[in-house]
């Protein structure tokens, strides 16, 4: 398979989904379920927009846009991806994985202070910067 990252983990798995499907087989591992989602007013989702740091080299921006929540992360080579909310303050992306959430943490004034990826059982903070 062509693609641009080291880790061939994630094209495998969808390589072997694909095929599955087009050969009308079962999928291994089976497909992501999309979890239920609930629907957050703009004004909710503006207060996440914002930029994030995992560390020095790995940013992400949160961007809110017509009543919709995204994220992009040059870093990591995440391309603008929608957020979909779970909760006023859990999200997950629309497009990828399964299991992964971000979870936005405010302080007591209301300001977001972090976000939490969690993902495969681990979390990830990254700081509101």
């Amino acid at each position: 398979a062509l693609t641009n990252v080291s880790d061939y983990t994630y094209v495998t798995t969808v390589s072997k989904a694909l095929a599955a499907m087009v050969l009308k087989k079962p999928v291994p591992g089976g497909l992501a379920k999309i979890p239920p989602t609930i629907n957050l007013p703009s004004t909710a989702l503006e207060v996440f927009a914002g930029s994030y740091q995992f560390d020095s080299g790995h940013i992400a921006q949160v961007i809110a846009s017509n009543g919709k929540l995204f994220i992009k992360a040059d870093s990591n080579q995440l391309p603008l991806t929608r957020l979909l909310p779970l909760s006023d303050n859990t999200f997950f992306l629309s497009n990828v994985f399964k299991g992964i959430r971000l979870t936005f943490e405010k302080d007591t004034t209301g300001k977001v202070i972090n976000m939490t990826l969690t993902m495969d059982g681990k979390s990830f903070k990254w700081k509101a910067i």
